[in-house]
């Protein structure tokens, strides 16, 4: 365990969220301040460990507006039939 410098500090935490911390910190025989520790490394550790995500660039289609002849003036029902049959 790190013997290192540590702050003090108030956290406000959901009262069903701490019965549920107290209830384990008691039952695994531990201090509220490690469990708080373990949560705070678990939850770091799987940050770092995490890939980092890639933004997608957007799909741009070049071409002129409209429809293609097939479907110029058709409504939508015909949409869906042709891409049905595909």
């Amino acid at each position: 365990m790190d013997k290192g410098n540590h702050m003090k500090t108030t956290l406000d935490i959901n009262d069903e969220l701490f019965r549920q911390m107290r209830d384990i910190a008691q039952h695994d025989k531990v201090t509220l301040k490690s469990l708080v520790e373990q949560g705070l490394r678990l939850v770091i550790k799987s940050r770092e460990a995490a890939p980092a995500r890639k933004r997608a660039e957007p799909v741009v289609f070049k071409g002129r507006l409209g429809f293609t002849p097939e479907f110029e003036g058709k409504d939508w029902r015909a949409f869906k039939d042709e891409a049905r049959r595909r």
